[in-house]
C-alpha cells in the first residue's frame, strides 16, 4: 500500500512579521452600522447632494524575477486585446488524469464539470488505505490537471476568468494553478484562491445562552455561481492578472491544489474597466437623477447577508453606548451581538456583504460608523461593490483613516471631500459590500516582498561562505566572491 502526498501543497503567503503589519493595516471594524446615510454597526443610506484614482501602475523598477510585476515588465509594450471575450465551456477540455464529472445541469447552469482535487491515481490509492503503517511509503503523484486548447485572433494581453461553484469539501478555500503552453507565466499563477460563500443560519439578536446574552448565529456555507477574473489572493495586485497570448492556438491548464469545484466556464478577454467619479456624476445630472428625500435608511452592520469566511463573525463589544444592537439600543444587563470586523476582517481579499432597499429612487450617500484603531497614521483600503459591480474606480479603494474612537465616514469625504453619490431605485434589492485591500499601500508592500526575498537571498549566500558562525580573524574577502550581493545591499 502506498500512501501519498499531494505535490502542490497550499503555499503559504511569504509575509512574515513585515506581512502582518500590513495586513493589520487594512483591518476595519464595523461597530453595528452601515448607512445610506452608516451609524454603530449599521449601514446606513442617506439622501444628499471627483476623486483622484489610485495609481494601480507597479512605481517601482525593484522586481522580483518570475513575479507578476517583473512579467508585466517584461511585456509593458504589449497591448490589452479590447475584442469580445473568448468563452472556453468547461466540458470542451482535451487531456486530464482527474475523475472528472460532467452534469447536464446545476444549479442553472448547463454542461458544467467537478473538478476533485486528486488525479485518479491519488483517488485509487486513498481508497486502498487500509491504515496499516506498514504498508506504507511516501509516493509524489504527477499533479492533478485538466487540459484546453484556445485560439485567439490578436496577440495582447489578455484576463482570464473562471465562473465557479464552490461544491462542499473540507471548508478550506479552493485552490488552483493555471498553467499556459506548459509553465506558469509568473509565480503568482500557482496560487490562485477560489473563496467560498457564507451565511448566518439565524438573524443576529435572536440566539441567546441560558443566561440571556446573544451569542452570535452559526454559519453555514452559501454556494453560488461566481465569476472570478483571476488576481493575487495576497493582495499585492487589485486587479486582475494579464496573461500575454500570441496569435493563435495555446493551451490551457488547470492544476488542482486543494478541494474540488464545479466550473461552469473559462473566460479570455478583459474585464470592464470601471467609469470614473466624474463620468458617473455627469451620467446622473444627463438621467436628472436629483437626491432622494430627508429619510435614513440604517443597516446594522452585525446583520449581514452572505461572507467570504465562517470567520467573520459578528460579536459583543461594549466600547460605547452608541454601538447598538440590532434592536436599535444598548444595554448593559446582558452581552449584545453588535459589531463586526476587526482583526478577524484584516486580510486583503476577504468581503462582507449586506442587503439593502430604499424608499425613495433618487442619489443617497453611504456612511459607515467604525472605528480603525490599529495603526496610526495609515489608513484601511476597502472597495465598495455594489450588485457585485464596482460603481466607479474611485470605489476601489476608500479609505478609513485611525481614530481611537468610532466615527462616522462617509465614502468619498477623504478622497475629494464631498461624499460619493449612488442612485438606487425603490422598492429594488440591492446588495453593498465591501472587500478589504491593501490600497494606497499597494506598491509599497510589493516592493518590500521584493525587497526581503532579495535579501533572504543574500543571506544564504552569506551562510554558504561563513558558516553560522563566522571566524571573526578571518578576510572572507566579500568583494571577490560575492560582489552582486555587496551590490544588492548597497542599493
Amino acid at each position: 500500500m502506498r500512501k501519498f502526498t499531494k505535490t502542490g501543497e497550499s503555499r503559504k503567503a511569504f509575509f512574515g512579521s513585515v506581512r502582518k503589519k500590513l495586513t493589520r493595516s487594512v483591518e476595519f471594524l464595523l461597530a453595528a452600522a452601515m448607512l445610506v446615510s452608516v451609524t454603530t454597526g449599521a449601514l446606513k443610506v442617506s439622501a444628499t447632494d471627483g476623486i483622484e484614482v489610485v495609481d494601480k501602475t507597479f512605481a517601482s523598477n525593484n522586481f522580483k524575477e518570475g513575479s507578476y510585476s517583473w512579467y508585466v515588465n517584461q511585456h509593458a509594450d504589449k497591448a490589452q486585446y479590447e475584442g469580445e471575450t473568448i468563452v472556453i465551456p468547461a466540458a470542451d477540455y482535451v487531456d486530464t488524469n482527474m475523475n472528472l464529472k460532467l452534469f447536464d445541469s446545476f444549479e442553472g447552469e448547463q454542461n458544467v464539470l467537478l473538478i476533485p482535487e486528486m488525479s485518479v491515481e491519488q483517488e485509487n490509492d486513498t481508497a486502498n488505505n487500509t491504515g496499516n503503517e506498514s504498508d506504507l511509503e511516501l509516493v509524489a503523484y504527477d499533479p492533478a490537471y485538466v487540459t484546453y486548447k484556445v485560439t485567439v485572433p490578436v496577440s495582447g494581453m489578455y484576463e482570464i476568468y473562471f465562473k465557479y461553484y464552490a461544491v462542499t469539501g473540507k471548508g478550506a478555500d479552493i485552490e488552483r494553478e493555471i498553467h499556459i503552453d506548459g509553465e506558469a507565466p509568473f509565480i503568482e499563477a500557482t496560487y490562485l484562491a477560489f473563496s467560498r460563500i457564507w451565511k448566518d443560519v439565524e438573524k443576529v439578536g435572536t440566539v441567546f445562552d441560558t443566561a440571556g446574552n446573544e451569542i452570535r448565529p452559526s454559519t453555514v456555507e452559501a454556494p453560488e455561481w461566481t465569476t472570478k477574473y483571476l488576481n493575487d489572493d495576497h493582495g499585492y495586485y487589485f486587479d486582475a492578472f494579464s496573461f500575454y497570448l500570441e496569435a493563435g492556438e495555446h493551451e490551457i491548464k488547470i492544476v488542482s491544489v486543494k478541494e474540488p469545484m464545479m466550473l461552469a466556464e473559462i473566460g479570455i478577454g478583459n474585464e470592464a474597466t470601471p467609469k470614473s467619479y466624474a463620468e458617473v456624476k455627469a451620467e446622473y445630472a444627463a438621467n436628472g437623477y436629483a437626491a432622494a428625500g430627508a429619510q435614513t435608511v440604517k443597516i446594522e452592520a452585525e446583520d449581514t447577508y452572505l461572507k467570504s469566511s465562517s470567520s467573520l463573525y459578528p460579536y459583543h463589544s461594549r466600547s460605547s453606548v452608541s454601538t447598538t444592537g440590532v434592536n436599535g439600543s444598548f444595554t448593559y444587563d446582558h452581552t449584545q451581538v453588535n459589531v463586526i470586523g476587526g482583526e478577524r476582517w484584516e486580510q486583503a481579499g476577504q468581503w462582507i456583504s449586506w442587503e439593502l432597499t430604499v424608499p425613495e429612487s433618487g442619489l443617497y450617500t453611504i456612511s459607515l460608523r467604525g472605528r480603525q484603531n490599529v495603526n496610526k497614521g495609515m489608513s484601511s483600503g476597502r472597495c465598495l461593490m455594489i450588485n457585485g459591480e464596482i460603481p466607479f474606480a474611485e470605489a476601489e479603494n476608500c479609505e478609513f483613516f485611525y481614530d481611537a474612537d468610532y466615527r462616522f465616514y462617509t465614502l468619498g469625504e477623504a478622497e475629494v471631500g464631498e461624499a460619493f453619490q449612488f442612485y438606487f431605485e425603490a422598492g429594488k434589492t440591492y446588495t453593498i459590500k465591501l472587500q478589504a485591500n491593501l490600497g494606497i499601500i499597494e506598491d509599497l508592500a510589493r516592493r518590500l516582498d521584493n525587497s526581503v526575498s532579495e535579501l533572504m537571498t543574500v543571506y544564504r549566500r552569506l551562510l554558504m561562505l561563513i558558516g553560522n558562525q563566522p571566524d571573526l580573524e578571518r578576510d572572507y574577502e566579500f568583494h571577490k566572491y560575492m560582489p552582486e550581493e555587496l551590490a544588492t545591499m548597497l542599493e
